[in-house]
């Protein structure tokens, strides 16, 4: 199915606790037919700083499944500012549009 150009989209339910973010890793692993991955943050309503670090912390556990996606988008509010180290391969947008216009580009 890769051949197809595919998008992942995944929203996270709000406000963002460690259970929705058990439920967006466990998306991830289980939608290998993807070739982009389209994380919406919503308005990044996080239950606490602790939250925000646990999910930083399970992406990072599946580091190697989300290198399989050629590409990766997440969407943010416009007040909260990210860069990736790797511009090519991961980028933060405050558009849903905007990221996918980058994905399919």
């Amino acid at each position: 199915m890769k051949n197809e150009r595919t998008i992942l989209k995944l929203a996270l339910k709000t406000p963002i606790s460690n259970e929705v973010v058990n439920m967006l890793i466990t998306q991830i692993l289980n939608k290998k037919d993807h070739n982009f991955l389209l994380i919406n943050f919503g308005d990044h309503d996080f239950e606490s700083i602790a939250v925000i670090k646990y999910c930083r912390e399970q992406l990072e556990t599946i580091k190697q499944d989300l290198l399989a996606f050629e590409k990766i988008a997440m969407v943010h509010p416009p007040d909260y500012e990210n860069e990736s180290e790797d511009n090519l391969k991961l980028r933060y947008f405050t558009s849903e549009q905007d990221a996918v216009n980058w994905l399919l580009r």
